[in-house]
């Protein structure tokens, strides 16, 4: 939409669809917003949701797509949001190599300091030792991003987790539904290496099911539209 802004293209018009694309799918797609939406529809926008939705492309391309090169203008964009998608968990092993090549200290930067290794040091303990205390206690498995446990026990084993492909399967949000289409696409073009066929095909058929009437992604758009609207009219 800032590309259609700056090009002088309006969305309502006509030759808005042609300039999206020349797939006739899409440009079917974009007309029957354009009749069926609320005025201004597609022209609507959410903070962030260009620049998230770009800047998540743009890290999956830059660590999927042999030969890619990013320019010098877009580094800083994307390293910031390849820790964010590390934060999340959902960053493969080729976008945390990627991270750690453009910042060394990656690893601090997405968990924090390795307190547990420190720990070991400050209390003369052996190596390893605080780690295994707190994986006895509190387990391993620590799916929550923001569980510090996780964190920790992460950070002290020295690696990423890492899925084999961005799921993303039980997260909801404005962006979500464009993650998920993204990643199908890159699913579909066979640029995840190592993930197996039944992996990639389910991340086509999840971003399917997001965009169709009545599913689950849409709904959640369709809520959020909703309480937008509550809040503008309060």
């Amino acid at each position: 939409m800032a590309l259609a802004d700056a090009a002088g293209i309006d969305s309502r018009d006509a030759a808005f669809a042609e300039w999206v694309s020349g797939d006739s799918d899409t440009r079917a797609a974009v007309k029957l917003f354009q009749d069926a939406g609320t005025p201004g529809y597609l022209g609507r926008r959410y903070d962030r949701w260009d620049t998230d939705i770009a800047s998540f492309t743009l890290a999956l391309g830059a660590a999927h797509i042999p030969g890619f090169v990013v320019p010098e203008l877009l580094r800083s964009d994307l390293h910031e949001r390849l820790v964010k998608v590390a934060k999340d968990r959902q960053a493969t092993g080729e976008m945390c190599k990627l991270l750690r090549e453009i910042d060394p200290k990656a690893l601090d930067t997405v968990y924090g300091k390795d307190r547990l290794a420190i720990a070991d040091a400050e209390l003369g303990l052996p190596v390893g030792l605080a780690a295994q205390v707190i994986a006895k206690v509190f387990g391993t498995d620590h799916r929550d991003p923001d569980s510090e446990i996780g964190k920790l026990l992460q950070r002290n084993a020295g690696v990423f987790n890492t899925p084999a492909v961005p799921g993303y399967a039980d997260w909801s949000g404005i962006h979500i539904p464009a993650m998920r289409s993204a990643v199908a696409c890159f699913c579909a073009a066979g640029l995840f290496d190592g993930a197996d066929d039944d992996l990639l095909e389910s991340a086509i058929e999840r971003s399917k099911r997001t965009w169709m009437p009545g599913g689950r992604g849409l709904q959640a758009l369709e809520e959020l539209e909703r309480n937008l609207r509550a809040k503008r009219a309060a």
